[in-house]
């Protein structure tokens, strides 16, 4: 070689190539000794018969496949020594890729495609996208950027995946039989643009069985048995091109760089949805199986969002139906059926007017304490027909307001009427049915029954009240259980008619730094302790029962919860199923973007991306449908219960915020092992997989 030798690109030495086949008992040898040096500027074809090693050839100056023995170097860097990311890199830099068959990727507009190889490459990516609509204008396709593969000639294809090859500005184009789908004026004009390369710079390698193709090469050699059977350099080639060569220009011109400054912008914006544009898009070809892989995560993420949102129903429902009427008290009374063993079977209780007050001032720290006045089944007229119920007296008007529940007829009774003594009731919503059937007379008045007069005999109190309220239903008032069945009075009106001035039992607000339980066992114990042990109390710390049924409930949605935790997992199961053979069906897809300079890592991502894109959007559809659900439960309810209150609209933010991450968690974990798998895979065998 003269010493204006151009620098060198390719140099194998004893380079040999061999596979063996899946039960590792035949070993076939495709290249053997080869040796062979390629330098910048030639145009270079390789011929020969089918399976004397040209592709694979190919492949190994394409960095797709190593060598079994011998070396092999590009830019004086041994292959072998290079990692994958590093080989992938070099692709990158250095190598362009052009197929046959084109290998566009059908999904994406030709300006897409080209564009492609720059997602895997570092640098300027406004330069990129000027760049390929400079390159779209140089070999004739301006005003084809957006147009489908599908809507392209073969030689528009060609072309278009020429310019995807240059679009990083390679040392080198490796082209695998690119005219061989070809009519002859296309490939004229496929290999002009060839030369054209040559000129501006570019080294050109390409696969031929066309002698004639390779005629328009400067340099010619032949493979045959997977050995190099000749080698002829020409200084110029032997056929002419009967048309005007036009040279490609790296440096894009000033006019189309102010046309497409916009173009920068738009990329700008959209590079970080690239791959998720992607994603969708492939999710999108394959609807039907979309929705069925997802139905199974969709389920689980709604039953995530609907037990969140029944704990939100539930909470408003306790909240409206136990903690009223007297639920948030302790109840302290004589217990005569304990004492009776001991030979007491009565207590009189503490005097009213004398020892009760000192015994409330005595533990006023513990809460509010009050006389608990209730009588037997009364018999009650009020010009109806005869009903019976009890009644409950109310000492100050601070236990109106502790009853929970408003009036849906009349009124409350005032703080003068309560702490006077006045003769006044609220009834209980079933004394009304009861008492004033609905064809009585004057239920036309739409405050009835206020103002009607309530006769009482048959019990410890003799005595008419006037009726100015009665209450809404309790559904479940467990302090009161039989709430609804009684009539609510001044306790000093009661006690009048009773002649009574003793107290036996009482109840207890607690201090809200006190725990119920603790108040209720306390004064039990102080007041069996003033009898040394002789009276028995017993205690109701309605409370309680209420966070046993809570705690049921927890454990219910618990449960439920595991459920919709196991949808989860069989969805995230068959996601990773589908994933699997979509693997399987983009072989030649994985193959190519790995040739455009994609590593291990782009793959993975890409699949990851995939598969958490479509995790995403199960989730969101598992919001969607886990909201109307919740929404509808909450309303019926609503409907059911009118005491949980006015219908309000449901967003559980916590099942919300669970579900997505969950969904995204399990396009992460169940995606992995397919997007593991791919990135594994050979690039040079994914190549030789039919279609895209």
């Amino acid at each position: 070689m003269s010493t204006s030798q151009p620098p060198k690109l390719f140099s194998l030495r004893s380079v040999c190539y061999s596979y063996q086949n899946s039960d590792l008992t035949l070993t076939s040898t495709i290249l053997s000794n080869i040796n062979l040096d390629i330098y910048e500027g030639e145009f270079v074809s390789i011929m020969g018969a089918s399976g004397s090693g040209k592709s694979t050839l190919l492949n190994i100056l394409g960095l797709l496949t190593q060598v079994s023995q011998g070396e092999f170097s590009i830019n004086e860097r041994v292959a072998a020594d290079l990692s994958e990311d590093q080989l992938a890199q070099l692709r990158s830099e250095n190598i362009g890729f052009v197929f046959q068959n084109f290998n566009l990727l059908p999904k994406l507009t030709a300006l897409e495609n080209v564009c492609l190889p720059a997602r895997f490459a570092a640098g300027n990516k406004e330069d990129v996208t000027l760049h390929a609509y400079d390159l779209f204008k140089k070999v004739g396709l301006e005003g084809l950027e957006d147009r489908l593969p599908s809507q392209l000639s073969g030689g528009q294809k060609q072309r278009v995946a020429i310019c995807r090859a240059l679009i990083l500005k390679p040392k080198v184009l490796l082209a695998d039989e690119p005219t061989g789908a070809l009519d002859s004026i296309t490939t004229l004009e496929i290999l002009d643009l060839f030369a054209s390369l040559i000129e501006s710079g570019l080294t050109v390698v390409l696969i031929t069985h066309d002698p004639k193709v390779a005629e328009f090469t400067n340099r010619q050699i032949h493979i045959s048995d997977g050995a190099i059977v000749l080698d002829n350099h020409k200084s110029t080639p032997t056929a002419k091109i009967g048309f005007e060569k036009q040279s490609i220009d790296f440096n894009t011109s000033t006019v189309l760089r102010k046309k497409s400054k916009y173009l920068a912008i738009k990329y700008k914006l959209t590079e970080w949805f690239n791959t998720v544009a992607q994603s969708m898009g492939n999710l999108k070809a394959n609807k039907l199986r979309t929705v069925l892989t997802g139905i199974g995560l969709t389920m689980g993420v709604t039953s995530i969002l609907v037990i969140s949102g029944l704990g939100t129903i539930v909470e408003s429902a306790f909240n409206a139906l136990f903690y009223n009427a007297g639920t948030n008290k302790v109840y302290v009374y004589f217990d005569a059926e304990k004492s009776a063993p001991k030979g007491v079977r009565f207590w009189q209780g503490m005097s009213l007017n004398n020892e009760f007050p000192k015994f409330v001032q005595k533990f006023a720290e513990y809460g509010r304490i009050r006389p608990f006045l209730r009588t037997r089944a009364c018999n009650l007229h009020a010009g109806g027909p005869p009903g019976r119920g009890s009644f409950l007296g109310l000492y100050d008007y601070d236990e109106v307001s502790e009853l929970g529940v408003g009036t849906v007829m009349g009124r409350m009774p005032s703080p003068n009427e309560v702490n006077a003594g006045d003769r006044v009731a609220l009834l209980g919503a079933t004394v009304v049915d009861s008492l004033f059937p609905k064809n009585h007379p004057a239920r036309t008045n739409k405050n009835f029954p206020e103002g009607e007069t309530l006769v009482v005999s048959g019990c410890e109190i003799n005595m008419s009240l006037k009726i100015v309220g009665v209450l809404a239903k309790q559904d479940a008032a467990i302090g009161n259980r039989d709430s609804n069945d009684r009539i609510y009075a001044p306790a000093k009106a009661l006690q009048l008619s009773m002649g009574t001035r003793f107290v036996n039992a009482f109840s207890v607000m607690p201090n809200p730094t006190k725990d119920p339980r603790f108040v209720a066992d306390y004064l039990r114990k102080y007041l069996e302790s003033q009898s040394n042990g002789t009276r028995e109390f017993a205690t109701a710390v309605p409370k309680e029962i209420i966070e046993k049924i809570r705690g049921f409930l927890i454990v219910i949605q618990v449960l439920t919860g595991f459920i919709g935790g196991l949808c989860i997992v069989v969805g995230g199961i068959g996601i990773m199923n589908i994933l699997i053979v979509t693997v399987t069906e983009r072989v030649k897809e994985i193959g190519l973007l790995k040739s455009l300079g994609a590593n291990s890592g782009h793959i993975r991502n890409m699949f990851l991306v995939e598969c958490s894109v479509l995790c995403l959007l199960a989730g969101l559809a598992g919001v969607a449908l886990g909201l109307v659900l919740c929404n509808i439960i909450g309303f019926g309810a609503t409907l059911v219960y009118p005491a949980v209150g006015a219908y309000k609209f449901i967003i559980p933010w916590t099942g919300v915020s669970v579900g997505l991450l969950i969904s995204l968690g399990t396009g992460l974990g169940f995606g992995f092992l397919p997007a593991w798998k791919a990135s594994r895979m050979d690039p040079a065998q994914c190549l030789r997989d039919e279609g895209l």
